[in-house]
Formats: C-alpha cells, structure tokens, sequence
C-alpha cells in the first residue's frame, strides 16, 4: 500500500499537473492509501500528537500563503502524507478528550461520511486559507451530530429490535405469546 501511494505520487509528479482537477482527482486515491499504509504499518510508526498538530498547522500555513499549493510540482506527496499522519495522530490522542462528550452523541460514523463534502463544499464557497480545516471540522462535527440524532439514532433502535426479533430465545418466546395469548 505504501508503495502504492508513492508511485501514484510520482506519476502525479511527473505528469504535467497544471490541470487543478486532475490534481484533485488523485489526491483523495492518495490520501486513501497514505492512510491504509499508515494503518497497516500503525506499530511501526512513531505516534506523536505534537508531530500531528504541525503536519496540520504545516498544511494549513501552506494553503494560506500559497495558493494552490497542491498544484505544485512534488507537493502532493508530503501533502498527503502530513494530511494522513497528522488527522490519524490526533484521532489517536484525542479519543480521551471526546469521551466527555458521549452524552451528547456519537457523531463518528456521520463525520467519517460527511466530512469530505462538506469539506468540498467549504472549498467551493472559497474558504481556501488557514480557516479551512477548523471550520470544517466544526461543521463536519456538526453535521454527525445531526445525523446521529436524526438518523443513525432510530435506526440503531430499528435494527436492535429487529436483532432481538430473530435471536433464538426471542421465537421461544413469540411461540409461548402466540400460544397463550396476551398476559
């Protein structure tokens, strides 16, 4: 998977990139194997939060004071690479601080779905700078919030339910209901 990523970042490098969707359309292939190379490899690779924070901060400074920087020839490998370290590293050390917040929800499987388009879409309303990751991550946290407690939430009880329905005790049970009748 590793090499994977690094050969993928190198036809990026040697293909003529001016194009910035051709650009966009490698980076999320890339940063998807970054990240199942850095999982694989997870006991290898010396964990830090404080490494994390700067490739995030490194990212976010690039994007702020370079514009497209991701079109630049070479840059899409540490990039991707930063992007990966850094959003893993800190999901390591942050679990500890975000069990505080379990009594509000579970937003985790609605910021994993949401939040690459409400990252596009902060994109494309032009916020290209060193605002950018804060506020999506705010938004995106916001938006698994709403999820969990719009959807996610009844649809765990529907599917418990149904679970509780069709495990062998639970037709043991509705037999003898059926048989007797209401109690």
């Amino acid at each position: 998977m590793a090499a994977l990523a690094v050969g993928a970042s190198v036809i990026s490098v040697i293909l003529p990139l001016e194009n910035p969707y051709m650009t966009a359309a490698l980076q999320p292939p890339i940063v998807f194997l970054f990240a199942v190379a850095f999982y694989r490899y997870r006991s290898a690779i010396p964990w830090n939060a404080w490494v994390a924070a700067l490739c995030l901060l490194t990212i976010s400074l690039a994007m702020h004071f370079v514009p497209d920087v991701l079109n630049l020839k070479g840059a899409l490998l540490p990039f991707s690479a930063a992007l990966v370290y850094g959003v893993i590293g800190l999901g390591l050390y942050a679990k500890p601080l975000l069990a505080r917040f379990e009594s509000i929800g579970d937003p985790s499987y609605g910021i994993y779905i949401l939040h690459y388009p409400v990252l596009l879409y902060i994109w494309q309303l032009g916020l290209h700078s060193l605002y950018l990751y804060p506020v999506a991550l705010l938004a995106a946290v916001m938006m698994g919030l709403l999820s969990y407690h719009l959807l996610e939430r009844h649809a765990l009880k529907f599917k418990n339910s149904l679970f509780e329905a069709t495990s062998p005790g639970a037709e043991a049970h509705l037999e003898g209901a059926l048989t007797t009748g209401p109690t």
